[in-house]
């Protein structure tokens, strides 16, 4: 073997080493899902507060809102090409399939600590209206703590809030949800539809089965977290404050699913999996 080929032969070895190794970062791409609910890349989270999201995320899979939390160091440790949270978190959204196809009601919070950004990504079918409810979650429960350095503090509560506020008096995705609907159809000209569609909205959801006032509330509260070998029970509590009508129900939660059921494979991790999101929904940085 002559000096010049031996040189020649170790530069392309060398060559096709790099483009292998090229490609191999570029695949890395989007963090691989670990966990169902809590995916705690960046190490902040305690054992204790991890378990409690699990039953805070569960309950709310429960009632057709699928969330995960994912904390990260920073989003350049991806190689995704993306430079905003905002980027970041829809395509992450969309890899994962967060949510249920049929409904898009899948959430997302993310927490990119070294960049000092998170955002609380929303499925498709949530309404617009619900990117300023999740500006408040960010703005009132996450970034105060987050300021103090108390990062746990900032997911649980935020997660809490957010579970709160998108499962809670409205769980159902309606195209009326919107409180700034009549605004926005009068400039069209059809503040009467709006009137219409808003008044059936609100009939429908606050209407006591006893006396038919508007004054029809809804609680809820774990009584069994679910394992990943057997289901929950969670208590949802209707009362009614004008006749005193009160109605408890026991709903079912589901299993926890595995989450080498969740890895490689861009599921959702729920029970139907495939949930898509557009960008909406709230950022913040400290």
């Amino acid at each position: 073997m002559t000096p010049r080929y031996f040189i020649m032969r170790l530069l392309f070895i060398s060559m096709t080493a790099a483009l292998l190794t090229a490609g191999a970062v570029s695949a890395q791409s989007y963090p691989v899902r670990i966990a169902t609910y809590v995916n705690d890349y960046a190490g902040v989270l305690s054992d204790d507060t991890t378990a409690e999201l699990n039953r805070l995320l569960a309950g709310a899979d429960a009632n057709g809102v699928e969330m995960a939390v994912v904390t990260i160091r920073r989003i350049a440790d991806y190689n995704t090409g993306d430079t905003t949270i905002e980027s970041f978190a829809t395509r992450l959204f969309n890899t994962w399939g967060l949510g249920d196809a049929a409904t898009n009601r899948g959430v997302l919070l993310l927490v990119a600590l070294d960049d000092r950004k998170v955002r609380l990504e929303l499925g498709r079918g949530w309404d617009r209206a619900y990117d300023a409810t999740a500006k408040v979650v960010i703005d009132e429960y996450i970034l105060p703590p987050f300021r103090q350095g108390d990062y746990e503090r900032g997911i649980r509560q935020g997660a809490q809030e957010a579970v709160k506020v998108l499962t809670g008096p409205v769980p159902e995705v309606s195209p009326f949800s919107n409180p700034d609907l009549l605004r926005v159809l009068a400039g069209g000209g059809l503040v009467g539809v709006g009137v219409v569609g808003v008044g059936l909205w609100l009939y429908m959801r606050s209407r006591c089965p006893q006396c038919g006032q508007h004054t029809l509330q809804r609680s809820s509260v774990v009584l069994v977290a679910p394992t990943y070998h057997s289901t929950g029970e969670k208590e949802i509590t209707l009362h009614c404050s004008s006749c005193g009508f009160h109605d408890v129900r026991l709903v079912t939660m589901a299993v926890l699913t595995d989450s080498s059921s969740d890895s490689g494979s861009g599921s959702s991790g729920g029970s139907d999996g495939g949930g898509s999101s557009d960008g909406g929904g709230a950022s913040g940085s400290w």
